[in-house]
């Protein structure tokens, strides 16, 4: 169950308290705090320990909770029962200046910057939702594999994630940062709050392909074209190995633009040729036409968009494709 990236997924709903125990593999053994944690910091904030180290949260923004790697079973569970609403990516970089901390990995001591992340939902009321954590690792979020790529000294980790899912209660969300202790059992610590109702709600699948292609078909085709309308249809949605695959069908109505026929260099050949096909050329040159497409949309666990065309005539065949690919070129 991990969106790319990802430390662990979050429920920020249910009762369960972090420091009763419940999950004792998020919670930091004893140590001495070393920083004053003072008042949150906001999204495009950094927090910095002066000569140690810098975590920065870039951005927050929903995701489809269809795009996240959790079974149709839990998810329909956690509608029906924690009353899930939606899922919020937290955007963070970090860096590592001069700050080594420790953690034993099978039996081996591994030597870097390495945080404990956890999540805690406030109502409107100012009262605590603790979340229940569904996953547990400590690399994941870090974007890096085990051994030689840790983030060590001099070394930063750009664009990690961490997903919190949340019920509608919950109003407000503190993401708090704990590094691992050092090597004389000091820690620092800090937390990141934002309102949810300052995240722009998402769109749906179809929706977002709709808006994706309209826009490249236009960058595209306006200099050729005047486009009257993009049509989506016969729409199919399924996820694969954690991606959302969409196929469909994609017509573009359009026609040329406004001119006198007879200027056109084909048809002036064709008039001078004394063609019988003149009349019908001059008559279609300004009718709508339509092109028809089909495609495939991916849409990764980041939201990113990759086309695909079929280019089998008689089966399927899906290659990658630009919409610029569909110019006829010189």
């Amino acid at each position: 169950m991990r969106y790319k990236n990802i430390i662990m997924i979050l429920v920020v709903m249910v009762m369960c308290s972090f420091l009763n125990g419940c999950f004792p593999l998020n919670t930091p053994r004893e140590y001495t705090l070393a920083n004053d944690v003072g008042e949150p910091l906001d999204v495009g904030q950094t927090w910095n320990e002066e000569g140690k180290f810098n975590v920065t949260v870039n951005d927050i923004t929903e995701v489809p909770l269809t795009n996240l790697d959790i079974s149709k079973e839990d998810l329909k569970y956690y509608r029906t029962n924690d009353k899930i609403v939606k899922a919020l990516d937290i955007q963070f970089d970090f860096e590592n200046i001069n700050y080594s901390s420790f953690k034993e990995d099978g039996g081996k001591i591994r030597k870097g910057l390495f945080f404990y992340l956890k999540a805690l939902g406030y109502d409107d009321k100012g009262n605590l939702v603790n979340p229940v954590p569904l996953e547990s690792t400590s690399d994941g979020v870090f974007n890096y594999p085990y051994g030689e790529n840790d983030i060590t000294i001099g070394k930063s980790s750009r664009v990690n994630h961490y997903v919190v899912l949340i019920a509608d209660e919950v109003k407000k969300v503190k993401i708090n940062f704990s590094t691992y202790k050092d090597s004389e059992d000091y820690r620092y610590e800090k937390n990141f709050a934002y309102e949810v109702s300052s995240i722009s709600p998402i769109e749906n699948n179809y929706d977002m392909i709709s808006a994706y292609l309209e826009k490249e078909f236009k960058n595209v085709y306006n200099n050729y074209y005047e486009i009257l309308d993009l049509i989506i249809s016969q729409y199919e949605e399924k996820k694969v190995d954690g991606k959302v695959q969409a196929t469909f069908l994609y017509t573009m109505i359009h026609k040329n633009f406004d001119r006198d026929p007879e200027s056109v260099a084909y048809i002036k050949e064709a008039k001078k040729n004394k063609s019988p096909y003149y009349e019908q050329m001059c008559k279609e040159y300004l009718e709508p036409q339509e092109a028809n497409y089909e495609f495939m949309v991916e849409i990764d666990q980041q939201g990113k968009m990759t086309l695909y065309t079929n280019i089998s005539p008689k089966a399927t065949e899906w290659k990658e494709v630009q919409v610029s690919d569909f110019i006829l070129k010189d």
